[in-house]
């Protein structure tokens, strides 16, 4: 099976105006059409797609999505809409639209902490139009 994806141009949080090749930042974007490509069922596995970032499975009794970006542990630095997601859980990627990783320090879009760089879950928005459109058979 082949993967392919177009290369993002802006990240999507409203904290970034500029395109991602004007921002002077390491940036990453898993969009959806690679989400959806790869069939990913947690944002471990969205994550997979991402250099620089370690999963870690349990180590020192935590639980949930514990990782580490750049060497430093990013636990508290998960991000959902570009608000802090201080949940100690599984996250399911169901209804991204795009995750954003935002490598080195970034405490001053972010706030305190984020010393290796932060993951930003984008949700999906509302399209206007319906997902799935039926054609009505005509009987005669």
């Amino acid at each position: 099976m082949e993967v392919t994806a177009d290369a993002a141009q802006m990240v999507a949080s409203q904290k970034y105006t500029e395109l991602i090749r004007d921002t002077p930042q390491t940036i990453s974007v898993v969009s959806k059409k690679t989400l959806e490509q790869q069939g990913v069922n947690t944002l471990r596995d969205a994550l997979r797609n991402v250099a620089g970032i370690s999963l870690a499975a349990g180590e020192g009794g935590a639980q949930g999505d514990n990782l580490t970006i750049r060497g430093f542990s990013a636990r508290n630095d998960i991000f959902l809409d570009g608000m802090r997601d201080f949940g100690s859980y599984y996250r399911d990627p169901f209804n991204y639209e795009s995750i954003d990783v935002l490598q080195g320090p970034t405490s001053a879009t972010f706030g305190r902490g984020s010393t290796g760089g932060v993951v930003n879950q984008e949700s999906k928005t509302p399209a206007g139009r319906p997902i799935h459109q039926r054609e009505l058979a005509v009987w005669n």
